[in-house]
């Protein structure tokens, strides 16, 4: 099903996606409208339970170009027709919010202190307001979802368990996921902090703590680990390392938090585990710890001991 709509909307994304593009604000401004139309049909509906009466029947044509209007208007001063839906978050559902809640009031204002209109049904502008906002909202978190629903990423990405589930675990699998040019599907999280345990974080499972590395890499045929703890101290790599111990998996991480707040996480910022001199105080991008010092856990531990290690 999944690879079905996924070629259906790469077909029309390659007959309409430019011209969607070119027209882009003609199209969310008209898709906007029309929501809000329909909104106020079925606010009538509503109110006298599918059997409207003629004279409201006409009051209602009379405002429909008024309820569109006001309210794309709220809408376009508080800058809906700009977002992208696919990344629609809490802030655009709280701009949408407060754009109907204004557009209710300067509608009723219109209606019974402009117009006189005072046979026009104070519950219906209510409601064309609150089902306009659950429509405008409804549409944005489809489109949202339907994104991330595809599959975007290849069946040639190398699947990778991250340790660290929490906000840069959760940013780094976001990018991940949404970047199929990484070539990289997370396909397990591990967590030492128990609340998280037999969660979700954007569909990925945390399955265990640090110690169950080994089987969590075997059970989902993980090609890679990477650390998304920027705060993690050189004992919680220890840790790491020595749950990986014999392991074959390459070991990736994220710089430290300094490094982190000169640009966001992504995986553009990760990078392989290892060790230079001593001088250096800092993680190459080389080859994977593992191939330098996999002869022992213990000699492992005494490397990183003597190195100061900065992520």
């Amino acid at each position: 099903m999944k690879e079905f709509a996924g070629k259906t909307f790469q077909i029309f994304s390659a007959l309409f996606g430019q011209i969607l593009l070119r027209h882009r604000l003609l199209v969310v401004t008209g898709v906007q409208v029309g929501l809000i139309v329909f909104a106020n049909l079925i606010a009538f509906s509503l109110r006298f339970e599918g059997d409207i009466p003629s004279p409201y029947a006409q009051r209602m044509l009379q405002g429909l170009p008024f309820v569109a209007v006001v309210h794309a208007v709220s809408l376009w001063a508080f800058g809906m027709q700009r977002g992208l839906w696919r990344y629609v978050g809490i802030h655009d559902l709280g701009r949408i919010l407060w754009s109907s809640v204004a557009g209710t009031f300067f509608l009723y204002a219109a209606f019974h202190w402009v117009f006189g209109w005072t046979d026009y049904p104070r519950s219906v502008i209510i409601l064309t307001g609150l089902l306009s906002a659950g429509f405008l909202a409804g549409i944005r978190l489809a489109v949202r979802w339907f994104r991330e629903w595809l599959p975007i990423i290849g069946p040639t990405s190398r699947r990778a368990v991250i340790i660290g589930a929490g906000n840069a675990g959760e940013a780094l699998v976001r990018d991940l996921q949404a970047n199929p040019s990484h070539n990289y599907r997370p396909v397990a999280f591990l967590d030492d902090d128990r609340i998280k345990r037999k969660s979700r974080i954007h569909g990925v499972p945390v399955v265990g703590g640090i110690h169950d590395i080994k089987s969590a890499v075997k059970n989902y045929e993980a090609q890679e680990i990477i650390v998304a703890i920027p705060s993690a101290t050189p004992e919680l790599m220890r840790r790491v390392l020595a749950a990986c111990e014999n392991g074959q998996v390459p070991i990736k991480t994220l710089p430290n938090v300094k490094q982190l707040l000169d640009s966001p996480i992504s995986m553009q910022r990760v990078r392989p585990l290892a060790t230079k001199t001593a001088s250096t105080h800092s993680i190459s991008s080389s080859e994977s710890l593992f191939h330098r010092a996999k002869s022992s856990r213990q000699s492992a531990i005494r490397m990183f001991q003597r190195e100061s290690v900065r992520y």
